[in-house]
């Protein structure tokens, strides 16, 4: 008996095809493996919502996106009705300017011109003897957080924001015809 051999065309074919078998495999495995990391991270965020509320908010701001974190944050703290607490990242003084600034992500103002400072319960505007203070309630409603002042009414304060941060505001204060442009300039 003798062995006919075997084409170089069946050959290759065969070898094609082991190559592509090892291929579908590896890619199978790969996105295997990426549907496994998945529901990792998900239960991982699942998790940290339920232990620590703080950093899953602050990673969520970090991967997600600022309009992802104020989505949560109006979930997780109930801003979706007024309440005397500010959004923590609203609380302090920002200054107010009559056109937008290009500032660096984060940049602080070392100067408070014309500051408006929002507090737990309250807004002030102006700094010294010309402040007035009111009383404020927040709550968030899209990409917006809206101020309830009971001798003024609904105030909008507008949020512009890049990426994890915010650039500025914008709002037309109490007393105020135009709107105006807030940047952080500290606590």
């Amino acid at each position: 008996m003798s062995v006919v051999p075997m084409p170089a065309r069946d050959r290759q074919r065969r070898k094609m095809m082991r190559v592509l078998a090892i291929g579908a495999a590896c890619i199978a495995l790969y996105f295997g493996f990426l549907a496994f990391q998945n529901r990792e991270a998900r239960f991982y965020f699942e998790n940290l919502r339920d232990t620590d509320p703080v950093r899953y908010l602050d990673d969520v701001r970090k991967s997600e996106g600022f309009e992802s974190y104020l989505d949560k944050l109006r979930m997780l703290e109930g801003f979706d009705r007024f309440q005397t607490n500010a959004p923590p990242f609203l609380v302090g003084r920002w200054t107010l300017k009559t056109a937008t600034e290009r500032v660096a992500p984060g940049y602080v103002f070392p100067d408070c011109t014309d500051p408006i400072r929002f507090e737990v319960g309250s807004v002030t505007l102006g700094a010294g003897q010309n402040a007035q203070s009111y009383a404020a309630e927040y709550r968030i409603s899209g990409h917006d957080i809206w101020m309830r002042i009971p001798e003024i009414g609904l105030i909008k304060v507008g949020l512009v924001s890049y990426a994890a941060g915010i650039d500025h505001l914008e709002i037309v204060p109490p007393g105020r015809q135009a709107k105006v442009f807030g940047y952080f300039c500290g606590n």
